[in-house]
């Protein structure tokens, strides 16, 4: 029985040995999961990942989701702990699981699937990196679309910290940078980005240099003129190595590069006349960097005085003409003032005529013209012999409107012409602070204002332009016509303008027409809003819709004479009357010398 007993408890430990032995066996042929796999960089078309190593094993294999196939497909295997997983589309987001396997006679034995993790290739390199506008203090640079950004992020080179900082990020392909020093040269990189999985960047781009420009010479002027030679004179511009000016003749031609502020010309013919400008440069190296361009100036030599002073009276005005004798800046009309027996100065004007419509008394009138040259009038010519007129007035009384029509003008801020008989606004009325869009217009019929109107935009010096004419009923008693001259900055999105200043202000004249009867004028002059209205009929209102249809206002006829400011604006306002939207509306015109006349009907 003991015999029995050993036999039964060696075979039994026998078979512990045997099945501890399997299941060691065993354990050690499972494949292990593998742990702790990362991204540990990307690139615009591939994902390198990385795990912690395992042993005992043969290889890895790295699997990447599919979301055609809408599962896990395999893209290769390593004996490493990293893998680049390659041939990826730029920008996108993926996901990754990875799983070792072990091989024996030819067989591999997989463990489990590593826990998913994710990862995103980065944007394309950020190419044709460029300025597009370059100023004294700001500049706009451009660039392609990358592949696979969501934005871009501006770098420049801090050369005190001789590395690239951050200035500012953006959803489009350029950016404005703004508070730079002019005359400065800088270095500039732009990286695309997404924010897929983490804000991922792409590789910079290619370095970028420029230089802002100088600054513009700020003031032109003109002294020491005579009949042969004046002198033209401008501030300094600093950091500026010299000057170069440059003038108009069939185009814009360089006649000197000096280091002074100024520029004798000699040796010309009384009346002789050109346009000039100047800009600054620096010289970096074997390139020049360029500053802005001075403002036009006309330089004038002083040309021999006017002659041959002829009076008419037209219109109820006294109309004077003359002959130049070479070209002036412009000529200052004098007239007699037999009250207080001196000569006084009542306007000027750049051309070889002008109308006095300031007269009220009946009597004689003496005048007499000289020109000028300079816009402050400094240098002159002797005057012309003195010619005297007969005047009758047809001076209206506002009595005759009533204090009906005369309280509605008043609102208005209109002033009574009274040798036209016809209402106008003053140079700086209420309205001039507003500025003008075209909700105005769209809201004009709820005061009783039914109006017909063109509006002719163009660009000019850097800025968005709009000459508007208007014809039709200004309220209950007024029918009559406008332009207006305005504009606003290229960078306000908003369709507002401003009304143009005294500067920016054109010589205009307006004839209103009715049914072909001529109503009234205004004087050629300087305006930023030419206005002209006349009641309907004194004491009696506009009946009630008169002018409100377009058709009714078609008896309405607008002739207009425009003298833009130089010929940059002539070719624009004329290029913008062109257009097949501005001819359909109404408007018709033509040349002649450097003024426009615009029909309006």
């Amino acid at each position: 029985m003991k015999k029995l007993y050993k036999l039964i408890l060696c075979a039994f430990m026998c078979m512990s040995i045997i099945f501890t032995c399997s299941a060691l066996i065993s354990a050690a042929s499972k494949v292990q999961k593998v742990q702790n796999v990362t991204v540990s960089s990307v690139a615009a078309n591939k994902v390198t990942l990385k795990w912690k190593k395992l042993s005992g094993i043969s290889g890895y294999r790295v699997y990447r989701y599919s979301t055609n196939k809408k599962k896990y497909v395999y893209v290769g295997k390593t004996k490493k702990t990293t893998y680049t997983v390659s041939s990826l589309y730029a920008g996108k987001a993926y996901k990754f699981k990875v799983r070792a396997y072990k091989t024996k006679n030819d067989k591999n034995t997989y463990g489990a699937y590593s826990d998913t993790v994710k990862g995103a290739t980065a944007p394309k390199k950020v190419k044709g990196l460029k300025t597009t506008y370059l100023g004294t203090s700001n500049a706009e640079l451009s660039w392609k679309k990358a592949k696979g950004a969501s934005g871009y992020e501006i770098f420049f080179y801090d050369y005190k910290k001789k590395h690239y900082v951050s200035v500012g990020t953006t959803a489009k392909t350029k950016i404005t940078v703004k508070n730079l020093t002019s005359n400065t040269k800088y270095k500039v990189k732009v990286a695309a980005f997404h924010k897929k999985n983490g804000k991922v960047y792409g590789l910079k781009s290619d370095s970028l240099i420029f230089r802002t420009i100088l600054p513009e010479i700020h003031s032109i002027s003109l002294s020491k003129v005579t009949k042969s030679s004046y002198t033209l004179n401008w501030s300094a511009v600093k950091g500026a190595d010299g000057y170069m000016v440059y003038r108009y003749n069939d185009g814009w031609k360089k006649v000197l590069t000096t280091d002074s502020k100024s520029y004798t010309v000699k040796n010309l013919k009384p009346g002789t006349a050109h346009v000039y400008r100047v800009r600054a440069y620096k010289k970096n190296g074997s390139s020049y960097n360029y500053g802005g361009y001075s403002k036009q100036i006309t330089a004038n030599t002083i040309p021999e005085a006017p002659t041959g002073l002829s009076l008419s009276v037209v219109n109820g005005a006294v109309q004077l003409t003359w002959k130049t004798n070479g070209k002036a800046t412009g000529y200052e009309i004098s007239r007699f003032n037999n009250d207080r027996n001196t000569w006084e100065v009542i306007g000027k004007t750049a051309y070889d005529t002008y109308t006095d419509d300031k007269l009220i008394k009946t009597g004689n009138y003496s005048y007499r013209v000289r020109a000028y040259v300079g816009e402050d009038a400094k240098y002159t010519t002797p005057y012309t012999a003195t010619a005297t007129i007969f005047f009758e007035s047809s001076h209206i009384s506002e009595s005759i409107y009533g204090d009906s029509v005369m309280s509605q003008a008043g609102v208005l801020g209109f002033l009574l012409d009274p040798n036209e008989g016809c209402f106008y606004t003053s140079s700086d009325p209420w309205q001039r602070r507003i500025g003008y869009n075209a909700g105005f217009d769209m809201g004009a019929s709820l005061v009783t204002i039914y109006i017909d109107t063109v509006r002719v935009k163009f660009e000019y010096k850097d800025k968005d332009w709009m000459l508007q004419f208007w014809k039709g009923q200004y309220g209950p008693f007024f029918y009559g016509a406008e332009i207006g001259l305005y504009n606003k900055p290229k960078n306000r999105d908003l369709d507002h303008y401003d009304c143009v200043n005294d500067d920016e202000s054109i010589l205009m004249s307006m004839d209103f027409y009715r049914d072909g009867v001529h109503k009234f004028s205004r004087p050629l002059n300087y305006y930023w809003w030419c206005t002209g209205f006349v009641p309907y009929s004194p004491l009696v209102l506009v009946p009630a819709g008169t002018f409100m249809t377009s058709q009714a206002r078609k008896a309405l006829r607008v002739e207009s004479r425009i003298v833009p400011t130089d010929a940059d604006m002539f070719d624009a306002i004329v290029a913008a009357l062109e257009s097949e939207k501005v001819k359909e509306e109404g408007l018709d015109f033509n040349c002649i010398g450097d003024s426009i006349y615009v029909t309006y009907q």
